[in-house]
């Protein structure tokens, strides 16, 4: 699994990844097995692993999914899905919606249509959409 810290916003390569070849239902696959370090399988595949974000109430991170090494597929972040890769235009993997995302273990599985092993891909921060909050001073109440 991966840990990613919202105060230090930075790419994480995930790895211990599961994998099931075919079609179906992501959330119904229960027989998942425990994925080589292959870098192509004979057909369409799921694969499944997971990161730990650890929230910190004055800085909030935007998160994307980094498809690099990939084929075509699909992504789903603890249920949802964030849609499909590669996308029309260039952008850095696909966003994670902050409500979407849970403080500690979150599941990623990865859906993808040629096989490709995904050694490659990782979570990490987007740094210009980033935020931090920063408390100058208070006003009173009433003012």
């Amino acid at each position: 699994p991966v840990h990613a810290n919202y105060l230090s916003p930075s790419t994480r390569q995930l790895s211990g990844w599961r994998m099931r070849g075919g079609t179906g239902d992501p959330e119904g696959i229960s027989d998942w097995k425990t994925a080589g370090g292959n870098t192509r399988n004979e057909g369409p595949c799921f694969f499944r692993s997971s990161f730990t974000i650890t929230e910190n109430a004055n800085s909030k991170a935007m998160y994307r999914v980094i498809t690099k090494g990939l084929g075509h597929g699909s992504v789903w972040v603890n249920g949802h899905n964030l849609g499909r890769y590669p996308e029309k235009i260039q952008i850095n993997g696909l966003y994670i919606p902050e409500c979407w995302m849970k403080n500690g273990n979150n599941s990623l599985i990865i859906y993808d249509e040629d096989g490709k092993y995904p050694s490659a891909v990782s979570v990490g921060a987007e740094t210009a959409a980033s935020r931090d909050i920063e408390l100058l001073s208070e006003m009173p109440a009433g003012k």
